[in-house]
């Protein structure tokens, strides 16, 4: 079934200058290579507690070997893959 949509108006946006104080639960990140701010925040994989970091340029998800060692989290085989770093560096990617 289609249906036709009028186009709304843009979405307003403001930049604001102050940072808001964050709780406790969240936190930037600053990256010095490229002077980006990344969010972090509390969160849970699979029940596990962990620092999550959102990255909106990001194409994938990630999480770091360590955690996934640390609670024996079930990997599904994946083929190798490029991907370009904030540096600019490519490093493939691997199941391993």
């Amino acid at each position: 079934m289609a249906r036709e949509y009028k186009e709304k108006s843009k979405a307003k946006v403001s930049i604001i200058e102050e940072q808001a104080s964050f709780s406790s639960n969240a936190k930037f990140v600053h990256i010095e290579e490229n002077k980006e701010q990344l969010l972090c925040f509390n969160g849970k994989i699979n029940g596990h507690p962990a620092w999550i970091r959102l990255d909106s340029g990001a194409s994938r998800n990630f999480v770091n070997k360590k955690f996934v060692t640390h609670h024996q989290l079930q990997k599904e085989d994946t083929t190798p893959f490029t991907v370009e770093l904030a540096d600019g560096r490519k490093k493939e990617v691997t199941d391993e």
